[in-house]
């Protein structure tokens, strides 16, 4: 009985040693793309996208937006340029019930629906992957319709807001795991 629990033991001592082996002499796990950071770091740190990065940091209490400050966050993001925020102020106030454009940075569940149209989560889509009539459903319901028909390259749309064209002459901006396309234009949700 001793020469069994013994050879049992040794068994089980042979066993470890060979799984910590193996384990041990893997490659550790390759650095996301986005050098870990998240959408919102990426987004606050670009020029150009700033006032996402704040509607992001207003927005924050909703757990769909809460993602975007996670590295590991698996998505599409269409960020709008601060130009596009410029341009949009009035249809984003209309469209959210808001005196004025600028509301929507002091008024949490506005910002948080805004940036859900903008949001695609579960593919990193490059936009190589963007091809003509594809649709997409934003975190917020909403289809995006990508259209590449036009004289510039590709752009989306959405029935509501018109056409928002990818203005990033650099391709995909990646944050984390998630990939970031400017865009020219505020994405409102029809809803």
């Amino acid at each position: 009985m001793a020469v069994r629990k013994l050879l049992a033991c040794l068994a089980l001592v042979a066993l470890g040693t060979a799984t910590a082996q193996l384990l041990g002499s893997r490659a550790p796990a390759a650095a996301p793309a986005g050098g870990g950071k998240s959408v919102y770091d990426v987004c606050a740190s670009l020029p150009d996208t700033t006032q996402f990065a704040q509607l992001i940091r207003v927005a924050r209490a909703d757990p769909t937006v809460a993602q975007l400050t996670d590295p590991g966050f698996v998505g599409v993001v269409f960020a709008p340029t601060n130009k596009a925020f410029e341009k949009d102020a009035k249809l984003i106030a209309r469209t959210l019930g808001l005196p004025n454009g600028d509301a929507v940075l002091t008024t949490p569940a506005a910002a948080a629906k805004l940036i859900k149209t903008h949001m695609i989560v579960g593919q990193a889509l490059q936009l190589s992957q963007l091809v003509n009539d594809m649709k997409l459903r934003s975190a917020s319901g909403e289809v995006l319709e990508i259209d590449t028909g036009t004289i510039y390259g590709k752009y989306i749309a959405t029935s509501k807001s018109g056409n928002a064209k990818f203005v990033s002459t650099e391709g995909d901006v990646p944050a984390g795991l998630a990939l970031i396309h400017r865009i020219d234009r505020v994405l409102v949700p029809s809803k």
